[in-house]
């Protein structure tokens, strides 16, 4: 989501034009149609793919879910340092919340599009932790010894 966001805001084009297939792409056209009785608007595109909780495709759907899962590795032995990725998780969702995509979405529509980059740019860090737990948690290689 997040790539596909950095990718919308850097397309030179009518940002309506590109919001129809970033919602088609986040599986969330329908979602949009039924509580947005318009055209694709940034504001309610941004809102639908980044904040909503509700919409398993959004960002905050999958930080929370990463949250409760974090959590769930304060029990593991192999876990190198849970308390520090759950405040990780944790500021990254707190940065979320406090994204103004009104605001965001003024300044893309007067061309500024650096506001909707700086947005994304935590989310980085999302990828890295998300990196780090794939490696450790699901790195099915066994060493061989011959």
């Amino acid at each position: 989501m997040i790539k596909l966001l950095q990718a919308a805001v850097n397309v030179k084009t009518q940002a309506a034009a590109i919001l129809e297939p970033v919602l088609e792409i986040a599986d969330s056209v329908m979602t949009y149609r039924r509580r947005h009785f318009e055209a694709p608007q940034l504001p309610g595109v941004l809102a639908l793919v980044l904040l909503d909780d509700s919409n398993p495709r959004s960002l905050a759907f999958q930080i929370n879910v990463l949250s409760e899962l974090t959590a769930a590795l304060l029990a593991d032995s192999r876990a190198a340092d849970p308390e520090a990725e759950q405040a990780r998780i944790s500021s990254l969702a707190g940065r979320l919340r406090s994204v103004d995509l009104n605001a965001v979405a003024a300044q893309h529509a007067q061309g500024i599009a650096r506001p909707l980059l700086t947005c994304s740019t935590p989310w980085q860090q999302t990828l890295r932790l998300v990196q780090r737990v794939t490696s450790h948690y699901f790195n099915h290689i066994t060493p061989r010894f011959s």
